[in-house]
């Protein structure tokens, strides 16, 4: 797993890689070290920040110690299983999208309507000047 990985790598990606190898089911608990070994590519930095973000979002627990432990919770294992960080990001791309699609397809229903209006005013001031004009003196 840790070939591959370089500087500026998709970081989603590797939030998933450590994720999943946390799911361990050999093992109730992973060390940092035992993490950091398996992604020699990733700086020790951010080894620390990604275990911290898993931690902060409750994918991951940990027991604080000289060398820390981590084990993936119940949530961390619903999260995984529905694709993780990349089908998160994805998702909410997706729904970014809708959300800017219906935006664009109110502005224009709005326009239309609006033009609507206009020509339908313009025709009933063109019966009214027809009217004015075929029976004023």
């Amino acid at each position: 797993m840790g070939d591959g990985y370089i500087w500026g790598m998709n970081y989603l990606k590797q939030l998933d890689d450590v994720l999943g190898f946390i799911d361990d089911g050999d093992r109730p608990s992973m060390s940092f070290l035992s993490v950091q070994r398996e992604f020699t590519d990733i700086l020790e930095i951010h080894v620390e920040r990604i275990l911290d973000k898993l931690c902060n979002d409750g994918y991951v627990g940990k027991i604080d110690g000289a060398v820390p432990k981590y084990w993936i919770t119940y949530d961390g294992l619903m999260f995984l299983s529905s694709g993780g960080y990349i089908a998160q990001n994805r998702n909410n791309r997706m729904s970014n999208i809708r959300a800017s699609v219906s935006e664009y397809a109110l502005i224009i229903g709005g326009v239309g309507a609006a033009l609507a209006g206009l020509y339908s005013l313009g025709k009933i001031i063109q019966v009214i000047y027809t009217f004015f004009r075929h029976y004023s003196c």
